[in-house]
C-alpha cells in the first residue's frame, strides 16, 4: 500500500513540474500519465482484492495470500521506477523550461512600466489645450446657435409682416389662399426652429392663432357657399387654402362629419311620431297626437292619434318624410360635389389630385362615408318606428306604394343630379389657386380620378341597401295584399268546409278579379313592387284551384253523355265556368301589363286553367268518344247501291257553302224563333241523311243542349254570339285568326292543347269541333265502293254535319284547317279522276285522306290499307292518330 501511494504523489509531482512543457513532452507525458493511471487502478484492485480474502480468511491460508500480496507489490515497484528511469531526461528538461519562462516575464513587465510612464508624461502636456478647445468648441456652437435663431426669429417677423399685409388688402380667394400659404409657413418656422420662449415671437403668436382663425372662418364660409352653389371654381378655391395651410384632410373630415350629421337629425326628426305630435298640438290647440302614454307593464303606445286626427296626422307623417328624403338628397349632392372638386383639383407641385392627398390606404370615398351614415340611421328609425308606432306602421304598410315612390324618387334624383353634373362639371374650369394650378387637365399622378371623374353617388348596391330599409314595411304590405285578395276566395270556398260546399257563380270570381285589379292599379307604376303583387296574384289563383279541385266530381257518372246532365256534371260545369270567368278577366288584365307579367303569373293562371280543364276535360272526352262510335258507323252504310229505296237525295250534289248559308242565314236571323225555326227545318231535312248521321246529329244537339250550353254563355246559343259576345272576344279572335292562318291539318294528327290564353269552354268546343270534322274526312275518305248515289248522299250527310257542328258546338269558319280540309274533300268526290292531281282541293287536304280516296276509287283487288293489314277501320283510325303524317305514306 504504502509503495501504491508512493507511485501516485510521484506521479502528481511530475504533473506540477511540467505545465510549461513542449507540445511533444507534453503528448508523451499524457501516454505515460495514462499507463500508470492504468497500474493503479490495478494496485486498487489488488487491494481490494486482499481486503476481500481478508474478510473471507476461513477459505485460505493468511500467510499465503500476505506472501503473494507482498510479490506483486514489489513487482509494482520495480516498474514503477522503471519508468521514472526511463523519463529521467525529459523530466529535467521540463525544469529548464520553466526557468526560462520567469526570465522572459520580468522582461516584459519593465516595458509596461516604461510605457505607463510615458503616457502619464503625454497626458500632463496636452490636458490644457485640450480643455481650450473645448471651451472654444462650446462658445462657437452658442454662437451658431444664436445666430440660426436669430434668422429664424427674422424670418419669423418678416412671414408675419407679410401675413398682415395679405389679410389688410381684403379677403379675396387669391388673396386668402396666399394668406393661408403664409401662415402655414409661419407656423412651420416656429414649430421646426421651437421659437417658443422668444419674446418678440410670443408677442405675435396670439395674433397669428387670431388670423389663422379668421383664415379658417372665412374660408369656410366661402366653402359652404360655393358648395350649396354648386360652384366648382369657388369650391376649388377655398381647397386649395386649406391645402395651403395643410389642413385639407382635417377640413373634408369636419365635413363630412358635419354632413353625416345632418342626415342623421333628418332621418331622426322626419320619422318622430312625437315631434309631429308637438308640432299638430302647437298649431292645431291641441288637438294633435297623443303623446308617449304609459300602459299596463310599462308598456309604451307612442304616437297614437286621437278619434278623427288620423287623416291630419297621416299627411303631416307624409310631409315630414318628404323633408326628410329632400335633406338627405341635399347633404349627398354636396358631399358628391366636394368630392367631385377634389377628384379634379392637383397640387400645384405634385400634380396629385386632392382626393389622393384626403384618402389614405384603406380609406372609403366620403360619399361613401355619408351614405353609410344615412342608411344606417335610416333602417335603424324605420325599424323602431316599425315595432314602437302602430300608426307609423299602418301607415306606411297600407301605403307602401307611396313609401316606395318616394323612396325611389329620391334615389332617381340623386342619380339624375350627379349624372348630370358629372356630365356638365368636366370642362376644366380654372380654379386658380396659388401656383395657377386647374381642374380637368391632363393625366399626372392620380390621374386616376381626374380622367374618370367621380362616378355618381348611387349605384345598385346602394339601391339595395336602402331598399333592404324598407323591407319590413314590404313585407308587411305583401301579406296584406295577399290577404285581401284571397279574402274573397275564402268566403266564397272556406277551407272548413271539406271543399264540398255550394259553388258560387261567375260573379264572385269577378269579384276576386276585381280585388286584383285593383291591388294591381295601386303599384303599377313601380316595376319591381308591381311583380311582387302580381306573384301574391299567382298564390292567390293557386288557392282558389286548389279549392275547385278539391270540389272537382269524378267518376263514371261525371263521363255519361248519354243522359241528363247529372248533379255531379252540374257541379263540375259550374266549377268550370267559374275558372273560365277568372281566367278571362286574367287574361284581359295581362293584356294591359308589360310582358314580363306573363312569367309572374303564368303559375297561377295555367292551374285555374287547368282545373278547369281538368273539371270538364272527360265531359268531352266521353263525348269525342260517343261522336267518333257515332261516325264509325259510316262503314256499315252500302254507299255502293243505286237501290231507289235508299235515303233520297237530289240529282245532283248540293253546292259547296249551302249548308253554312244555311246555318249562317239561321244564326243571323236575328230572333230566336227565327232560329228555332231553321232548327227545326235542319231537324226535319235530317230525316233524308244516313242513319249513322242521325245518331251522329242526336248525339251533338243532346250535348249542345244538356251540356254545352251550361258552359257558354248565355247569348252565345248561335254561332256568331259564340264567337264575339264573350269577353274575351279580342284574346279568342287573335287565336282563331292564327288557326286559320296555318296550313292543313292532317286528321291522323293529335290536336294541340289547348293555350293558356284560350277561354276554357270554348277551347274544349273547338277542339271538339275539330275533332269531329277531321274524324269524319278521314272516314269518309276510307267509304269504298262509292257509287254516284252513294256520293250524292255522302255529301248531304257533309252538309248535315256541318250545320249541325257550327250550330251546336263552335263557328265553322273559326275551325281553320279542320272545316277547310271538310269543304274540300265535298267537290273532290265528284271530281273526274283525271282531274285530282292538278286540283286546288289538295292544297286544303291531307295527302292521307286524298290517298285514302283514290284507293275507294280503284279496282276490288287494290285493297285499302286497313284491309291490307287486315285491321278493322277503327284500329286502322286510332293507328294514324299515334303516328306522325310523314308515316302514314310508308303504313
Amino acid at each position: 500500500m504504502a509503495s501504491a501511494k508512493g507511485v501516485l504523489r510521484n506521479v502528481q509531482a511530475q504533473e506540477e513540474a511540467s505545465p510549461h512543457s513542449p507540445r511533444e513532452g507534453g503528448v508523451l507525458r499524457n501516454d505515460e500519465l495514462a499507463r500508470q493511471l492504468e497500474q493503479l487502478k490495478d494496485i486498487d484492485a489488488l487491494q481490494a482484492l486482499a481486503h476481500s480474502m481478508a474478510a473471507g480468511g476461513k477459505e485460505g491460508s493468511s500467510v499465503l495470500t500476505a506472501a503473494q500480496l507482498g510479490e506483486v507489490i514489489s513487482a509494482l515497484q520495480a516498474q514503477v521506477q522503471a519508468e521514472v528511469a526511463t523519463h529521467h531526461d525529459e523530466l529535467l528538461q521540463q525544469l529548464s523550461s520553466l526557468k526560462d519562462t520567469e526570465g522572459v516575464l520580468s522582461v516584459v513587465r519593465a516595458g509596461v512600466d516604461s510605457l505607463l510612464a510615458s503616457v502619464q508624461r503625454v497626458r500632463a502636456e496636452i490636458a490644457d489645450p485640450y480643455r481650450a478647445i473645448q471651451v472654444k468648441t462650446r462658445q462657437l456652437a452658442a454662437l451658431y446657435d444664436t445666430m440660426e435663431l436669430l434668422r429664424a426669429v427674422i424670418k419669423y417677423l418678416k412671414l408675419v409682416r407679410k401675413l398682415r399685409e395679405h389679410l389688410s388688402s381684403g379677403v379675396e380667394k387669391a388673396e386668402l389662399s396666399k394668406a393661408g400659404q403664409v401662415w402655414q409657413e409661419v407656423e412651420t418656422v416656429r414649430r421646426e426652429a421651437q421659437l417658443g420662449g422668444v419674446h418678440l415671437v410670443d408677442g405675435q403668436q396670439q395674433w397669428v392663432a387670431e388670423a389663422g382663425q379668421a383664415i379658417r372662418r372665412e374660408a369656410m364660409k366661402s366653402l359652404e357657399a360655393g358648395m350649396e352653389a354648386m360652384n366648382q371654381a369657388e369650391v376649388g378655391s377655398v381647397l386649395q387654402v386649406f391645402f395651403n395651410m395643410g389642413e385639407l384632410r382635417p377640413t373634408v373630415d369636419q365635413l363630412v362629419a358635419k354632413h353625416k350629421g345632418q342626415a342623421m337629425r333628418a332621418v331622426a326628426t322626419g320619422l318622430d311620431m312625437k315631434a309631429i305630435s308637438a308640432s299638430m298640438g302647437a298649431s292645431g290647440g291641441g288637438g294633435g297626437l297623443g303623446g308617449s302614454v304609459g300602459g299596463p307593464g310599462g308598456a309604451m303606445r307612442s304616437g297614437t292619434p286621437p278619434m278623427g286626427g288620423a287623416p291630419r296626422a297621416r299627411e303631416a307623417l307624409w310631409q315630414r318624410l318628404t323633408g326628410c328624403l329632400d335633406e338627405l338628397a341635399r347633404v349627398m349632392v354636396l358631399t358628391w360635389h366636394l368630392q367631385r372638386v377634389m377628384a379634379k383639383k392637383r397640387d400645384p407641385i405634385s400634380h396629385v389630385v386632392f382626393l389622393d392627398h384626403v384618402l389614405q390606404s384603406g380609406d372609403v370615398l366620403p360619399t361613401e362615408r355619408v351614405w353609410e351614415a344615412l342608411v344606417r340611421a335610416f333602417a335603424s328609425q324605420l325599424r323602431a318606428t316599425f315595432t314602437a308606432s302602430s300608426f307609423v306602421k299602418e301607415t306606411f304598410v297600407s301605403a307602401y306604394p307611396r313609401l316606395l315612390a318616394s323612396i325611389e324618387g329620391f334615389l332617381d334624383r340623386l342619380q339624375a343630379d350627379t349624372d348630370v353634373r358629372a356630365l356638365g362639371g368636366g370642362g376644366g374650369v380654372g380654379l386658380g389657386g396659388v401656383g395657377g394650378s386647374g381642374m380637368g387637365g391632363g393625366g399626372g399622378v392620380g390621374g386616376s380620378w381626374a380622367n374618370g371623374g367621380t362616378p355618381p353617388v348611387i349605384s345598385a348596391e346602394h339601391r339595395a341597401q336602402l331598399m333592404a330599409a324598407v323591407e319590413p314595411f314590404q313585407v308587411a304590405y305583401l301579406t296584406l295584399s295577399l290577404s285581401r285578395m284571397t279574402d274573397p276566395i275564402n268566403a266564397m270556398m272556406p277551407a272548413a268546409g271539406g271543399g264540398r260546399g255550394g259553388v258560387p257563380g261567375p260573379e264572385a270570381g269577378l269579384r276576386l278579379i276585381t280585388r286584383m285589379e285593383e291591388e294591381v292599379e295601386a303599384v303599377k307604376g313601380n316595376g319591381r313592387l308591381l311583380r311582387l303583387v302580381l306573384a301574391s296574384a299567382g298564390k292567390a289563383l293557386q288557392l282558389l284551384a286548389e279549392r275547385c279541385e278539391y270540389q272537382v266530381a269524378t267518376g263514371p257518372e261525371s263521363r255519361q253523355v248519354l243522359a241528363p246532365c247529372s248533379p255531379s256534371q252540374q257541379r263540375n260545369i259550374a266549377l268550370c265556368v267559374l275558372l273560365g270567368a277568372v281566367h278571362t278577366r286574367c287574361m284581359h288584365l295581362l293584356a294591359r301589363l308589360p310582358e314580363e307579367a306573363d312569367a309572374v303569373m303564368e303559375a297561377g293562371v295555367g292551374s285555374v286553367h287547368g282545373v278547369a280543364m281538368d273539371a270538364v276535360a272527360p265531359l268531352f272526352k266521353a263525348m269525342r268518344d260517343r261522336i267518333e262510335a257515332c261516325l264509325l258507323q259510316i262503314h256499315q252504310q252500302d254507299f255502293a247501291s243505286d237501290d231507289p229505296n235508299a235515303p233520297p237525295s237530289s240529282t245532283t250534289p248540293p253546292p259547296p257553302g249551302a249548308a253554312s248559308r244555311n246555318r249562317q242565314n239561321s244564326s243571323s236571323g236575328g230572333s230566336r224563333a227565327t232560329q228555332k225555326q231553321q232548327q227545326q227545318q235542319h231537324e226535319s231535312a235530317g230525316d233524308n241523311c244516313s242513319p249513322y248521321m242521325e245518331n251522329t246529329l242526336r248525339a251533338i244537339t243532346h250535348f249542345h243542349t244538356e251540356f254545352l250550353s251550361k258552359l257558354l254563355p248565355p247569348d252565345s246559343s248561335s254561332s256568331s254570339a259564340m264567337a264575339l259576345s264573350t269577353p274575351a272576344s279580342s284574346i279568342f279572335a287573335a287565336s282563331l285568326s292564327g288557326a286559320a292562318a296555318s296550313g292543313p291539318l292532317s286528321p291522323s294528327t293529335a290536336l294541340p292543347p289547348a293555350s293558356v290564353s284560350e277561354p276554357v269552354a270554348q277551347s274544349l268546343a273547338k277542339r271538339l269541333a275539330s275533332r269531329t270534322l277531321l274524324f269524319f274526312v278521314r272516314h269518309a275518305s276510307l267509304v269504298r265502293p262509292l257509287s254516284e248515289a252513294g256520293r250524292l248522299r255522302l255529301a248531304r250527310d257533309m252538309g248535315e254535319l256541318e250545320f249541325a257542328v257550327g250550330q251546336h258546338l263552335f263557328p265553322n269558319h273559326a275551325l281553320g284547317p279542320s272545316y277547310r280540309a271538310l269543304r274540300a274533300f265535298r267537290p273532290l268526290l265528284f271530281l273526274d279522276l283525271d282531274k285530282i292531281p292538278t286540283s286546288s282541293l289538295l292544297q286544303d287536304l291531307p295527302p292521307s285522306v286524298v290517298l285514302h280516296h283514290l284507293f275507294s276509287r280503284g279496282p276490288p283487288e287494290l285493297l285499302s290499307p286497313y284491309a291490307r293489314i287486315q285491321q278493322p277501320p277503327a284500329r286502322y283510325s286510332l293507328w294514324l292518330d299515334q303516328h306522325s303524317s310523314s308515316r302514314h305514306g310508308r303504313g
